[in-house]
């Protein structure tokens, strides 16, 4: 890295990483301090996360929400930027867990949990017919936003399956956060 550019970068990521839990940079892990960072996380705490939005540059309105319920906000102009995150099963904070116990912002990465070609249900209507498993979606609604409440997903349900035939284990599912 060009020396100019390490001496005002790697304070900036020295900060950040601090702020987030992580180690601080240098040649040996530059890059894992950079990932620690991503706006997606992983974040180790409901601090971190407010450490890392409270340090971004950005002029416009910003909400942060975990599991619904809003942990940050900052004034400013232009639409709102509202990101939400989840807490997954380690205890991190993402913005996709990538698994079904945790909630999504959206149907397509829980659906995306449950193997191929699924059966969904999305609030006990047909969403998406398939060969594999049978699985349940409930939508759930946090806190006020600038565009209504905001609005996630959980699993009530699954149970993995192929050709039609269900087979177990299955998942019971859980509530909205």
């Amino acid at each position: 890295m060009n020396g100019k550019i390490r001496r005002r970068v790697l304070p900036l990521f020295a900060v950040l990483a601090a702020a987030c839990g992580g180690a601080e940079p240098n040649d040996e892990n530059t890059t894992e301090t950079a990932q620690a960072v991503s706006a997606d996380g992983p974040f180790a705490s409901v601090a971190a996360l407010q450490a890392y939005w409270g340090a971004q540059p950005i002029s416009s309105c910003l909400n942060v929400y975990v599991g619904g319920s809003k942990v940050y906000s900052r004034s400013g102009f232009g639409p709102c930027y509202e990101p939400e995150y989840f807490q997954c099963k380690g205890g991190s904070l993402e913005a996709h867990c990538g698994d079904i116990a945790t909630g999504d912002a959206t149907k397509s990465e829980l659906i995306g949990q449950m193997g191929n070609n699924p059966t969904v249900y999305v609030d006990g209507q047909l969403y998406e017919a398939g060969t594999g498993g049978v699985g349940s979606l409930k939508t759930c609604y946090g806190d006020p936003s600038f565009a209504g409440h905001i609005r996630y997903y959980v699993v009530t349900g699954f149970c993995a399956g192929n050709n039609g035939a269900v087979f177990g284990p299955c998942y019971p599912g859980r509530a909205c956060y």
